[in-house]
C-alpha cells in the first residue's frame, strides 16, 4: 500500500541522513583542533544544561515555599 512505500522511503532517507552524519562526524573529529572544539562546546552545553537545572530547582522550592506561606496566611484571616 502507499502507507507502507511512504515508510519505506521515510527509513531509507532517514537512515541516509544518519549514515551521511555519522561519516561527516567521524572525518571532522579525525582533526585535532576540531575535536578539542567539540569537547569544549560539549563541556559548555552541559555546564549551561547544569546550571539551567539548578535555577529550576531553586525556582520549583520557592514556589513549593510560597505556597506553604500562602495557605499558612490564608488561614489566619
Amino acid at each position: 500500500t502507499n502507507q507502507k512505500t511512504i515508510g519505506a522511503v521515510v527509513t531509507g532517507v532517514a537512515e541516509a541522513v544518519t549514515i551521511a552524519g555519522v561519516t561527516f562526524a567521524a572525518m571532522a573529529l579525525k582533526d585535532k583542533k576540531t575535536r578539542e572544539k567539540v569537547k569544549k562546546t560539549l563541556i559548555g552545553a552541559k555546564d549551561q544544561a547544569m546550571d539551567y537545572l539548578e535555577t529550576l530547582k531553586t525556582d520549583l522550592n520557592v514556589k513549593e515555599e510560597t505556597q506553604i506561606v500562602k495557605k499558612a496566611v490564608t488561614k489566619d484571616k
